[in-house]
């Protein structure tokens, strides 16, 4: 003999129907009717969302493209600003430049004092070997007028302002063999004896 019977229970006060019983001779057997079969939290559904209509699809569209001109006007705007900065920069480099040229004093003529005893001798070029053999150079204590200096391949050297004729500072082991006097137009003359610089006969 075959009996069903049906275990309901309350819920918010609502009588709902929670599950069935099969008697069947001695045993009992419980199932649940398709309708209340539990089904876990997240899974799918049958049921899917509606598809969006044309006018929905186009009003998406026209919000992207909306959005993409926006931004492409934001970088523009960015990069005119980004080349603004590079031509203050520039100006201020051109500026800075010109600052250090107007602080860096003219060397006029300035007043070297021989240091050799033996002298030394003119070079046509800011060259040791380059040696000029028609004129003479200073000797002892005698002084010379320079009128610029020039770094040659291995010593400085000064430009005699007479002739033109170069002198190296130092000699080629590095010691010194010129002394600054000072500048010509601060120093009297009348002190010191100035190398004659003219061609030998």
């Amino acid at each position: 003999m075959c009996i069903r019977d049906r275990y309901q229970r309350r819920v918010r006060g609502k009588l709902l129907r929670a599950m069935s019983f099969i008697r069947n001779g001695g045993k009992t057997i419980c199932y649940a009717s398709p309708q209340h079969r539990y089904q876990p939290a997240g899974a799918s559904s049958n049921k899917s969302e509606p598809a969006k209509s044309q006018e929905e699809k186009q009003a998406d569209r026209d919000e992207a493209e909306t959005e993409k001109l926006r931004l492409e006007e934001a970088v523009e705007h960015q990069q005119k600003q980004v080349e603004m900065l590079q031509e203050e920069l520039q100006q201020l480099d051109a500026k800075t430049d010109q600052d250090d040229d107007d602080d860096v004093p003219e060397f006029g003529e300035r007043v070297f004092k021989c240091k050799v005893a033996k002298g030394v001798g003119y070079r046509n070029t800011p060259t040791f070997g380059d040696k000029n053999k028609d004129v003479k150079g200073p000797v002892g204590d005698e002084v010379v007028i320079a009128s610029g200096l020039a770094q040659g391949p291995q010593a400085v050297f000064l430009q005699d302002a007479r002739n033109g004729l170069w002198l190296p500072l130092s000699n080629p082991e590095g010691k010194t063999i010129f002394s600054v006097v000072g500048m010509a137009s601060e120093t009297d003359m009348k002190e010191f004896k100035l190398c004659s610089g003219v061609e030998l006969n």
